[in-house]
């Protein structure tokens, strides 16, 4: 087993979207860090009060509740990748044949999980530690007030690991959808866990709890009871500036608390013997959507037996996208699609209030299943070898492709820039990077993960 562990991590960490993950986590930490001047701040708490980030305690705490946010979805991915890679390449299928019992394999997959999560951890501490030198040179700080944020990371990468590989082991959680209502349902519940409560301390996935408290614990230790937190925020409250220093301690853990961690990390492990009960007993069958999906190419007929060449001056705009439009709606199922059309039709009639901070949010979860097929099929199924052969052909699949993506999330924002007008304008931005972004990944991993 140790040796299945040692294999799938090296192959892991090998693959290039892992790399480049590994390498946003080590600078992480210069986009995360909280700074006491400019536009956006990543953490600010109660400004007619506090002086906001002029002391090294900030930095840790503030790239931890960033990615208390973020660090969920990403482990998620990662745990549900082992188990859908080796399905999709034959491994399982072979697996299944030997006497190598499931609960071993799902063990060492939930394990191999865990160290790449530990390792993205490690990265950006590294990162953070450098930052630290930068930003606040001669001032230094405790090791327990340095790795005390992190910490309370720990216990969500077991809980998120062993959530990962049961999921990808039931009928209805497989695959890119299985993902996507994954993630809905990790934000919905992070919404619910800001407060130390039983729950919260449980099912502690994103250590978001713990974060809290060490912040109100230290707001209080200086005298002052905390009233204002705002993560990723604007600069609304600059002209609020208080004098006051905060300066975080680490968080004391009861021994409730205590045994609340532990309890997370032995649910993660049932999760581990539920999922060897729910994993196949033999290969699933792979639907495919080869009929629906098939790109028809016709060319001209020559007039008499002499070989003619493809000439690009026959090119038509219109054919080649409507051809692109079929493959990228293709990809997703009616059903889909018809979850897609509902959401867009209730954002034309929800409140205005609930709107943006809400509806348009899920909209774009649930259309994340639709971004990812962007960008990377092509190289895939070989489509890309044969634009190769033709001039401008990859240029022009590249440019359609983006351009139909653009379209379709414009769409998605219309109901909201027009009932709210000119101040729904600045989420133009994001409409448009989100394909951009997407196209710029799947081209890089050749992956829709």
């Amino acid at each position: 087993m140790m040796r299945l562990i040692a294999v799938d991590y090296r192959e892991r960490t090998q693959q290039f979207s892992f790399r480049i993950l590994a390498v946003i986590a080590l600078f992480a930490a210069v986009i995360l860090a909280p700074r006491p001047k400019g536009n956006f701040r990543v953490l600010v708490l109660d400004p007619q009060y506090f002086a906001q980030a002029n002391n090294p305690t900030w930095l840790p705490i503030g790239i931890a509740c960033v990615l208390s946010l973020f660090f969920p979805l990403v482990s998620l991915v990662i745990a549900r990748q082992g188990i859908h890679a080796d399905r999709e390449n034959g491994v399982l299928t072979y697996l299944l044949t030997t006497k190598l019992r499931r609960f071993r394999y799902l063990a060492s997959q939930f394990l191999v999980s865990c160290c790449l999560l530990f390792t993205i951890l490690v990265l950006v501490m590294l990162g953070s530690g450098l930052m630290l030198l930068i930003q606040y040179p001669g001032q230094g700080l405790s090791l327990s007030q340095f790795l005390s944020p992190f910490f309370s990371l720990v216990p969500g990468i077991f809980l998120i690991s062993g959530l990962g590989v049961l999921s990808e082991t039931l009928p209805g959680l497989r695959g890119q959808l299985g993902t996507t209502v994954l993630v809905i349902a990790l934000l919905t519940l992070y919404a619910m866990m800001t407060t130390m409560t039983w729950y919260s301390q449980l099912f502690n996935f994103s250590g978001i709890a713990f974060l809290m408290a060490m912040i109100r614990q230290s707001a209080i230790s200086a005298g002052h009871p905390l009233n204002t937190v705002l993560m990723l925020g604007g600069n609304d409250h600059l002209s609020r500036t208080g004098t006051h220093q905060l300066i975080f301690k680490p968080l004391a853990l009861t021994q409730t608390e205590w045994l609340a961690i532990g309890g997370t990390v032995l649910m993660s492990i049932v999760l581990v013997l539920l999922a060897a009960f729910c994993l196949e007993h033999r290969p699933l069958h792979q639907k495919t959507n080869l009929g629906k999906s098939k790109l028809t190419v016709d060319l001209p007929r020559p007039k008499d037996d002499r070989f003619h060449s493809a000439r690009t001056n026959n090119f038509r705009w219109q054919q080649l996208l409507g051809q692109q439009a079929h493959r990228l709606f293709h990809s997703q199922s009616k059903w889909w699609w018809l979850v897609t059309i509902g959401l867009w039709l209730l954002a034309w009639v929800v409140p205005v209030g609930s709107l943006r901070g809400m509806l348009l949010p899920i909209q774009y979860l649930w259309t994340l299943s639709f971004f990812s097929q962007i960008g990377w099929p092509d190289d895939v199924n070989g489509l890309s070898a044969w634009e190769g052969t033709v001039n401008h052909a990859t240029r022009r699949a590249i440019n359609s492709t983006l351009w139909l993506s653009v379209a379709f999330s414009l769409l998605l924002l219309l109901p909201t820039l027009l009932r709210q007008g000119i101040v729904a304008w600045p989420l133009l931005g994001w409409a448009i990077m989100l394909p951009v972004m997407s196209l710029m990944l799947g081209q890089l991993t050749k992956s829709g993960q």
